[in-house]
């Protein structure tokens, strides 16, 4: 019935006001903890019981891939400091991608783009966040 839906909305908007600091939190730590090498491209946030599914996904890219590598590192170290993300819950995903060599060319490597000259990690991570 439509008093029944709308029951059901109230009680998920009341959910996510009680919960919904903590994800914004959590987010917030992200783009704080984010080096600026680093873009993030996609992140989905699920329920799971007592838990918030976020799988995040990104590059870095640098002059060279183990500089790129550094700054995934350095974002991974910062989420498990992060009293609101934690670690990984599944293996790290990662892909090395390379720019073009000529100027104005962008290589293209499994949907990312990479200006000339750089080197890129690709990456995704899932984490398992409190409510």
């Amino acid at each position: 019935s439509a008093t029944g839906g709308s029951r059901m909305l109230l009680g998920a908007l009341g959910a996510f006001d009680v919960q919904g600091p903590r994800i914004a939190r959590a987010l917030d730590g992200l783009a704080v903890a984010a080096p600026p090498e680093v873009a993030l491209r996609t992140l989905k946030v699920q329920a799971d019981g007592a838990s918030w599914l976020v799988t995040i996904e990104g590059v870095a890219s640098a002059s060279d891939p183990g500089l790129a590598q550094v700054a995934v590192n350095s974002l991974l170290h910062a989420m498990a400091r992060s009293p609101y993300l934690g670690v990984p819950i599944r293996p790290l995903s990662l892909r090395i991608a390379t720019g073009g060599r000529r100027s104005g060319e962008r290589a293209e490597s499994g949907g990312l783009a990479l200006p000339p000259g750089t080197s890129g990690i690709a990456f995704s991570v899932e984490l398992r966040v409190p409510k």
